[in-house]
């Protein structure tokens, strides 16, 4: 299976909050949303990309086990 097939199914999206600090002044806050492809639904947020692209592969691995698990039950029919 190759390392870039989970991009098929999900997609990481940069996103930058300004966060007002009161005394301290004010920041970025730069988060990474894992989105659904197919339907533009945020399915996480993550603060570190590594880490982000780590679980949007393991969620697809979880779903391709799925799906095999599925097709492949004969006792379902």
């Amino acid at each position: 299976m190759s390392q870039e097939l989970w991009q098929t199914l999900f997609e990481i999206k940069q996103k930058e909050e300004r966060v007002e600090d009161g005394d301290l002044g004010s920041y970025y806050n730069i988060t990474y949303d894992l989105v659904n492809v197919h339907n533009d639904q945020v399915v996480a947020n993550y603060r570190d990309y590594g880490y982000a692209r780590k679980q949007a592969r393991r969620r697809y691995k979880k779903l391709v086990r799925l799906m095999e698990k599925t097709f492949m039950d004969v006792t379902g029919c």
